[in-house]
């Protein structure tokens, strides 16, 4: 198989990832979201239902105590008025006409039970109960009796004019509440502010004395015998609360059973591509395969022109690349006698900035002699003789023994000329190695060194060192002036500038393996040293 073919694959390969990956993104992002939004909605309606559940209760019991007919006749048996039966006959009567199954307690008030439509003497002699009757409040509460029997419960004191004359207790048990509510989406219960559960959905939560709840599902998120769960808590009243709490777990295995199966369906869809490309790929990707083979051989020199005979539009891309490469041809050849010419015009100008300057620097100096000491004006003629004709000479590529001759007369007309204020050293230490440089590439450094030394010192010491490490070439050229600061390094070797850059870009010309390396501190000299590789002339 091609690479062509390859990597069209490993594209289509991709893109079913990318595809699956942003479908299994996108789904989870959903499924949580709509998850999320299901199991608030769950909890949100179960704490709804059970509240209007509660309200239900609570209006019945409202209700009932407030049927004047009914009010009338606790009265006249407190008052002694009226009999039980005829009570118990009303209390019946009004019981069937509502939607909850209520049960009475009638209390005089010694808190004796004067009426009860319940036989159990525990309910009638709860001391749970007389706590609840005998506190002010009067609304909606639990009572627990025992661990079998529990009410929901309100009382309402009997007034005789301005004189309460007994207490009426109405309760509701939790089989009678149980009925008034149908299937609810999440679990639920319904507990007291001490804890006391009235109902609970689920056993599994019920544990100990007095069935408390457990006391995780007061959290928001408990994690419950290792199983998370889900939890919305709301307060009916000050003394019930409703808890309605669901498992987490049945989300997790949906979710993750809906990836599986999409990460099935995206492995079979998988294949299938796969098996489609690689019957389609292989159709084009001949004249793709025919292309690579000629351009390898091109690239070998196997071949001048691509030979690609193709019925689409390859062929269209052969004829151009053939036409490109007969005017690469063209122009490479315009281009490397270009270059040859321009290297030669550049390092010649770079050979001619010398002159000028060189040349004004010396005859100054001859100038300045030749009245006082004339012989030493004639040795100084003598010397600037010779470096003339050398820096006129046409080559510009020399032996570095040539360029030290020319440097040992340069540096005798600097020394004619500054005396005793110019001291300097050469160290050759090639031992008849036969380099070759570009001519005049260390007289800019020492014009630098002169130029910027007296400026600041009276006295200045040269040195300039020629040695061989590593096959390469190794010249120096240190002065004890006062130093380059290091930001104006930088701005040496661009090309507005000209003695340091002048040898710089020689270098450069003549080896494009030269380092050119510029060492310098503040009050402490300056120490150019240049690097070249051994060329053959």
């Amino acid at each position: 198989m091609s690479r062509f073919q390859q990597n069209t694959q490993k594209r289509i390969i991709q893109l079913i990832l990318i595809i699956m990956t942003a479908v299994m993104i996108i789904y989870n992002l959903l499924f949580w979201w709509y998850a999320s939004n299901q199991q608030k909605s769950s909890l949100n309606q179960t704490q709804i239902n059970l509240n209007q559940s509660l309200s239900v209760v609570d209006s019945t019991l409202t209700k009932m105590s407030h049927d004047i007919s009914f009010s009338q006749r606790i009265k006249d048996l407190l008052l002694n008025k009226s009999s039980k039966n005829t009570v118990l006959y009303d209390f019946y009567t009004l019981k069937r006409s509502q939607t909850v199954d209520t049960e009475i307690l009638l209390f005089d008030v010694d808190n004796t039970v004067v009426l009860s439509s319940i036989e159990d003497s525990d309910v009638k002699n709860s001391y749970s109960l007389r706590l609840m009757k005998e506190a002010n409040q009067s609304e909606l509460r639990i009572l627990r009796i025992n661990s079998q029997q529990v009410f929901l419960m309100n009382h309402f004191p009997i007034i005789d004019g301005c004189k309460q004359i007994g207490t009426m207790v109405l309760l509701v048990n939790d089989q009678s509440f149980l009925s008034l509510i149908e299937y609810q989406p999440c679990h639920y219960s319904v507990v007291s502010d001490k804890k006391t559960v009235y109902v609970i959905s689920d056993n599994q939560f019920v544990s100990g004395y007095l069935s408390r709840v457990v006391p995780q599902l007061y959290e928001r998120n408990p994690v419950i015998n290792k199983i998370n769960y889900l939890t919305s808590l709301t307060d009916y009243s000050n003394s019930i609360q409703i808890i309605s709490f669901m498992q987490v777990q049945r989300f997790n295995t949906l979710m993750l059973f809906s990836s599986l199966m999409i990460l099935l369906v995206g492995g079979l869809l998988s294949i299938v591509f796969l098996l489609a490309s690689r019957s389609v790929v292989s159709v084009s990707s001949k004249s793709v395969d025919s292309l690579f083979t000629q351009m390898k051989k091109l690239s070998n020199q196997e071949i001048d022109y691509l030979q690609i005979q193709s019925d689409d539009e390859l062929q269209q891309v052969v004829s151009e690349i053939n036409e490109l490469i007969t005017n690469l041809h063209r122009s490479h050849l315009e281009n490397v006698e270009l270059i040859q010419k321009a290297h030669q015009f550049e390092h010649k100008q770079l050979v001619a900035q010398f002159n000028p300057h060189f040349l004004y620097n010396t005859l100054e100096a001859i100038r300045s002699t030749m009245y006082f000491d004339p012989d030493l004006s004639s040795e100084m003629t003598t010397y600037l003789a010779k470096a003339l004709r050398y820096s006129l000479e046409e080559k510009t590529i020399v032996s570095v023994e040539r360029d030290i001759d020319y440097l040992k007369d340069y540096l005798s007309l600097l020394k004619h000329r500054f005396g005793n204020r110019l001291n300097y050293v050469i160290e050759n230490d090639l031992e008849d190695e036969s380099f070759y440089i570009p001519k005049l590439l260390l007289q800019p450094l020492i014009e630098n060194s002169l130029k910027y030394g007296f400026d600041s010192k009276k006295d200045l010491n040269l040195k300039i060192v020629f040695k061989k490490e590593n096959n390469r070439l190794v010249m120096s050229v240190s002065d004890d002036g006062p130093g380059i600061k290091q930001e104006l390094i930088k701005k040496i070797l661009e090309p507005s500038s000209h003695g340091i850059y002048n040898s710089y870009r020689r270098c450069q010309l003549f080896d494009s393996e030269s380092t050119f390396d510029i060492i310098t501190k503040q009050k402490e000299g300056t120490t150019i040293v240049v690097t070249l590789r051994k060329i053959d002339v």
